[in-house]
């Protein structure tokens, strides 16, 4: 194994946010090449003549794919360094949505949605070390707040996709120029950032025992899943729910559903702040209510009713993200989190992404998708209880 070449930690946040925000920007690409097929799911359903149910489904083999990769991750990212794995883990997934975007067959689609899964998967857990290699600890929760600015602009740009390019040049096309754009950028990444020199240690499954015997293992899991059901399951469904329901064309709904993602981003870096002035603990309690609030308003038949929900869910959902992994820092030795980690994010990611909006489509097909906001509005909720002081 060559040296790595010298490399000294930035001395303050400040010197460390361009690195931090280079990382970020790997994640809006991680992040955008599973998000943008949500607004495109009515695009999908009109060519490929599926119902909300089967097209859902292909979010769930990404899902499947992505929770297989990330568990997979503790093991693999100890053969690179992490920004090497960062980096081609990005042209893998840019080069599986260009071969996806020329795919017309359903066996082979739901098989290269499976892969284009698994090569986003590899990103979370190099993603993190390169992050651990720039940030201070006690700049944690505001390093995480920038790193949570990647999915939320993937909310932002992946209906605009859907508006701007899609509607005159058709789906396949802009699946195609995003994995471009992967391509370059994973290209970029590995010529140009800092960090993540060091491979971290192969995860060791020893303890997983006692974790999974662990009640805060289960309550930091619940909230994970949730929380990334949050961000992405009505994010996937929205779109066609307000051109079944309230007969948006699918331009104006993707229009609509992107305009309401301009908030969180720039509120998640609020959610830092409040996370390290109010405590996990209040200000996970202070989001959940806000989240559960809010896919409450989201089940009124009435579209300014809805209107409010869909822009105060996105902003919940976001600002859940900085306390929840203060949570975990405060409940879980820093020895015990890889381990954790390698568990919680593929069954978080699994529920979260996959099984809540095939559950989501499900519901739609069934009755309404309002169903389906409800169930998750109650799952939300019942998290509140559990969410408690480490010694309490």
């Amino acid at each position: 194994m060559t040296t790595p070449p010298p490399f000294q930690k930035p001395a303050t946040f400040r010197q460390a946010l361009p690195w931090i925000s280079l990382v970020a920007f790997m994640f809006v690409f991680s992040y955008l090449n599973r998000a943008v097929f949500g607004p495109l799911l009515g695009f999908i359903e009109q060519e490929m003549d599926l119902s909300h149910s089967e097209s859902t489904l292909f979010l769930l083999y990404i899902a499947i794919g992505y929770a297989l990769s990330v568990l997979a991750s503790a093991i693999t990212c100890s053969l690179m360094r992490p920004r090497h794995m960062v980096g081609l883990a990005t042209i893998a997934s840019g080069i599986t949505l260009m071969v996806l975007s020329q795919t017309h067959g359903k066996g082979m689609l739901s098989i290269l949605f499976f892969l284009v899964g698994v090569a986003s998967g590899h990103y979370f857990t190099a993603g993190l070390s390169v992050l651990r290699s720039l940030s201070h600890p006690e700049a944690w929760g505001r390093t995480i707040a920038v790193h949570e600015l990647g999915p939320n602009a993937s909310f932002i740009l992946g209906p605009l996709l859907a508006a701007a390019s899609a509607t005159h040049f058709g789906w396949r096309a802009t699946v195609f120029g995003l994995g471009a754009a992967g391509v370059l950028g994973g290209i970029f990444f590995l010529y140009k950032a800092k960090g993540g020199y060091e491979t971290p240690m192969p995860t060791s499954f020893r303890g997983m025992k006692r974790l999974l015997t662990t009640p805060a293992f289960w309550v930091a899991t619940w909230l994970f899943g949730m929380s990334v059901a949050g961000e992405f399951a009505p994010y996937s469904v929205l779109g066609l729910l307000l051109q079944d329901e309230f007969g948006f064309s699918a331009e104006t709904a993707a229009t609509l559903l992107g305009t309401s993602r301009i908030a969180p981003p720039l509120l998640v870096l609020y959610g830092g702040y409040l996370a390290e002035r109010m405590g996990p603990v209040k200000s996970l309690r202070l989001c959940l209510c806000l989240h559960t609030a809010s896919m409450a308003l989201m089940t009124v038949p009435w579209l300014p009713t809805l209107t409010v929900g869909m822009f105060l869910q996105p902003v919940a959902a976001a600002l859940t993200f900085p306390p929840l992994f203060l949570y975990i820092a405060d409940h879980f030795d820093i020895q015990e989190q890889p381990l954790l980690f390698a568990i919680m994010a593929p069954l978080a990611s699994l529920f979260g992404s996959g099984l809540v909006p095939q559950m989501l489509g499900l519901a739609g097909d069934l009755a309404s998708f309002r169903l389906g906001f409800a169930i998750m509005a109650v799952f939300v909720g019942a998290a509140l209880p559990f969410v408690r002081h480490k010694h309490t």
